[in-house]
């Protein structure tokens, strides 16, 4: 047998072509579901994978959402993949993300299309540019809230809303898309959830949905479109916390920072409006995002700080009184009484000549206050002739 050619060649001159690897089936370059070629990885999360691929079906460049193979044999996890595809056919507002396509590879592993999106999120902006102006934030706010409204309204509570999860597109229309409903439920279905399961990213969770998921409502959208708000303004955690154990006790207890003394450049109202977005009891929040967009929108427009006549007190008006005028101050005619007419000025009544009342008016009252006088006589007179009749025959008036 001849000797091999390979003899006492040490095993470090074979190099790496030799070595049996396996390929990532999302690997870029690679294809997948007989569809797709794979161009990169885009992001990894708890459920599956996103990556950019193109779609032979369509010709179009998209977002692919894969779910992990281990989680593809879970019937939860795959009931949650299939309903956030359901969802998200459910909801056509330009602020959410657009559902292209769904399937199965042949291998079984579900996929989700969705469209292709080129940007960042808020939380990269912030990384890049540190805390917002409220002028910048303020349209961000607006079409968030507008698109959380859409959702709300069409029964889906979206449950893990952070700057992970909000896109800011090149070119700032529209002004952000809303991503990965994976969490979300709607709120007349199944529940996916079990009593007392927490699902979400703590830090932007409210008090009742740290205690059940199972149970939070729309409000809960609403208190983490708040803990967002905080962080782009300020461009921190509202929560002073060093480890999850601090943070779960921070947002139990409502122990947050001080948003007006972190930025104290923004207005009192503003701030308000945050504070309020995360308030611990639920109540004290705003009812719906749409709530929180138009207080936000309009704290926007109120002063930086106090007037400079603040000092200057204006006089209230007094509450009108049924049947009677308001007195305003400076001259102005107080508003008339139902059905009467407005009284005038003293000014009118000087300079306005008085017209007499013409003479057939005043003898037609003479005549009919004469008139009454003389019946009244009459009635006197016959009464008291009665009654000396009466008295006479020895009879009382009422009697037989």
């Amino acid at each position: 047998m001849p000797p091999s050619p390979w003899a006492g060649v040490p095993a470090e001159e074979f190099g790496d072509d030799d070595v049996t690897v396996t390929v990532d089936t999302l690997a870029s370059g690679s294809f997948f579901g007989d569809r797709f070629r794979v161009e990169g990885i885009l992001g990894v999360g708890g459920m599956g994978r996103v990556v950019h691929a193109h779609d032979f079906t369509t010709g179009l460049d998209v977002a692919l959402k894969v779910l992990h193979r281990e989680r593809a044999q879970d019937v939860e996890s795959l009931e949650r993949f299939r309903r956030e595809a359901q969802i998200l056919q459910a909801l056509g507002h330009p602020g959410i993300v657009r559902i292209l396509a769904m399937g199965a590879a042949p291998d079984g592993t579900p996929w989700i299309a969705l469209e292709l999106l080129r940007g960042e999120t808020l939380k990269e902006r912030l990384r890049r540019e540190g805390p917002f102006s409220v002028a910048a934030l303020a349209p961000i706010v607006a079409h968030l809230c507008d698109a959380l409204t859409t959702a709300h309204d069409a029964g889906v509570v979206h449950r893990d809303l952070k700057p992970d999860n909000v896109l800011l597109p090149d070119g700032g229309a529209p002004p952000c898309k809303v991503l990965d409903f994976g969490l979300s439920r709607f709120t007349a279905g199944k529940t996916l959830t079990k009593a007392g399961a927490v699902l979400g990213t703590p830090r932007y969770m409210a008090p009742e949905q740290i205690l059940s998921a199972s149970s939070a409502d729309l409000r809960v959208d609403v208190f983490a479109v708040g803990v967002m708000l905080f962080e782009m303004l300020s461009g921190r955690s509202p929560y002073p916390a060093e480890d999850m154990g601090q943070l779960l006790g921070c947002v139990m207890e409502g122990r947050v920072l001080s948003l007006a003394e972190l930025r104290p450049d923004i207005s009192p109202a503003v701030a308000a409006v945050v504070a309020q977005a995360m308030a611990k009891d639920a109540n004290r929040r705003y009812p719906t995002a749409a709530a929180l967009g138009q207080a936000f929108a309009r704290a926007v427009g109120a002063p930086l700080g106090p007037p400079a006549s603040a000092g200057a007190r204006t006089p209230s008006r007094p509450t009108p009184t049924p049947g009677r005028g308001v007195p305003v101050p400076d001259g102005l005619l107080s508003a008339p009484a139902p059905g009467r007419s407005p009284a005038p000025s003293p000014a009118a009544r000087t300079s306005a000549p008085s017209s007499p009342a013409p003479r057939a008016g005043r003898a037609a009252a003479t005549f009919v206050a004469l008139a009454l006088a003389l019946t009244v006589v009459v009635v006197v007179a016959a009464l008291f002739g009665a009654g000396l009749r009466f008295a006479v025959e020895g009879r009382l008036p009422w009697s037989p």
